[in-house]
């Protein structure tokens, strides 16, 4: 008997655990305010876990609002929206326009050109040349050099920053937060970097070789602020300027390659648009560039079939909860079937205007409205100009001078082997160059 009473207490811990556990489960699966909506995570949390920690959760919020419509329930407390509407909010200006635009203009022909000139050097080799390096590369030079007169001199050096090494690991290591504290190091560095960088800047006030991103943020004739909490504001402004120009650049140029290169009849025709539009190489500038139909609809699919990693927003016409957790998910819903024709595919097409020769009328009923990649409303991206500017100028340029191919014997597919955490891990692709031969001049 004694034995059976020194028991007694530890099973009536369990009998509470087990009890609470339950009683959790039924009210999250009949009477929480967001048991109406269908998903696999109205019990918990864990069926999302793997896909987070693998880097794969683009494509798992895809497959799962594919199987249970356009409203899921991704965790207890969280939703997911593949309507269109979910994205609307209000508009917030362009932060950055104007005189600011065009003073960047040179700054994109300086690495471009870089870039280039690194290809012909070294692009026409049997193994080819790393496409995720070489694009990381010009996309940090380009990013430092804009936001705040930083020369990272990647394309220069021919060697990775340390600070992209920096930012390479607190990527993966920010979804492990949740379960230990190693990642805090990494991320103590990255501010270091921030603060280091803007006191810098601070000190070049009025001796910087172009107009940036900084100076916007303190005009020349207003002084460094000497509070704390505020100076730390900045870090971060800086750190975000730096990250926001460098990723999603990045990865938009990456794929856009990437898909040039698996699709004959898409080189063909984009080749064949930007060596008819220019006569020579300096003719080439990213005004100019915005004037091809077929460069701007082949842009605009790469945006359509890369992820992007939505903000959030206000979500339409449906009551949520005080403390609901929302998500549009941006890359379910622009390839979405309820949305785009054929949407797996590959199809620049789909983004001609009716009066050009190539229109196929097979994608007039595509739901263009549903197409964000730069979000909208409060949160639109303010550095959306300068991102279409820098990837017509790339495309153009390089694909005046070169033409391209895949090195053989790799098998890449991108929708399998992309990664994503707080970045994406570009799978490798080793990429040949081989100027072409034109009857006009070249530089």
């Amino acid at each position: 008997m004694a034995s059976s009473a020194n028991h007694r207490p530890e099973i009536g811990v369990v009998q509470k655990v087990v009890f609470y556990l339950t009683f959790r489960s039924i009210w999250r699966l009949y009477f929480n305010p967001l048991s109406k909506y269908p998903g696999p995570e109205a019990g918990g949390y864990l069926g999302s876990l793997p896909s987070r920690l693998s880097g794969r959760w683009p494509w798992a919020v895809e497959d799962v609002l594919k199987k249970y419509g356009d409203v899921v329930r991704f965790a207890p407390n969280e939703l997911g929206f593949v309507t269109p509407q979910s994205l609307n909010a209000k508009q917030l200006s362009p932060a950055f326009s104007g005189r600011a635009l065009k003073a960047k203009e040179p700054t994109l022909h300086k690495y471009v050109d870089l870039f280039v000139e690194r290809m012909k050097a070294l692009g026409g080799g049997a193994q080819g040349v790393s496409l995720p390096t070489w694009i990381n590369w010009m996309a940090v030079d380009i990013s430092a050099d804009m936001a705040y007169n930083r020369e990272m001199t990647a394309l220069k050096d021919m060697k990775e920053p340390p600070y992209l090494s920096l930012l390479a690991g607190f990527s993966k290591v920010i979804i492990y937060i949740f379960l230990a504290f190693t990642g805090m190091r990494p991320h103590s560095h990255i501010r270091d970097h921030s603060r280091q960088q803007l006191e810098r800047r601070s000190r070049c006030k009025g001796e910087v070789g172009h107009f940036d991103f900084f100076e916007q943020i303190i005009p020349e004739d207003r002084e460094p602020p000497k509070d704390k909490k505020e100076m730390r504001h900045l870090e971060q402004i800086v750190g975000q300027l730096l990250v926001a120009g460098y990723e999603p650049s990045a990865l938009w140029l990456y794929f856009s390659t990437y898909y040039f290169l698996k699709q004959p009849r898409t080189q063909c025709i984009l080749a064949k648009e930007i060596r008819d539009a220019f006569n020579c190489y300096n003719d080439i500038t990213p005004s100019a560039a915005a004037q091809l139909s077929y460069l701007n609809a082949f842009l605009k699919e790469s945006l359509r079939v890369m992820p992007v990693v939505s903000p959030g927003a206000v979500v339409d016409e449906t009551f949520i909860p005080k403390g609901v957790v929302c998500q549009s998910s941006p890359f379910a819903l622009a390839r979405s079937p309820r949305n785009f024709r054929d949407p797996l595919s590959f199809r620049p097409e789909r983004w001609l205007p009716e009066d050009h020769p190539l229109y196929d009328s097979q994608f007039a009923d595509d739901n263009r409205k549903g197409f964000h990649p730069f979000s909208q409303g409060p949160r639109i991206c303010a550095g959306r100009e300068i991102a279409w500017w820098q990837s017509r100028l790339f495309i153009a340029k390089v694909l005046w001078i070169f033409n391209m191919k895949m090195v053989g014997g790799q098998n890449i597919e991108i929708d399998r082997d992309l990664r994503g955490w707080g970045m994406y891990l570009k799978p490798e692709v080793r990429v040949q160059f081989a100027p072409v031969a034109h009857n006009h001049a070249i530089m």
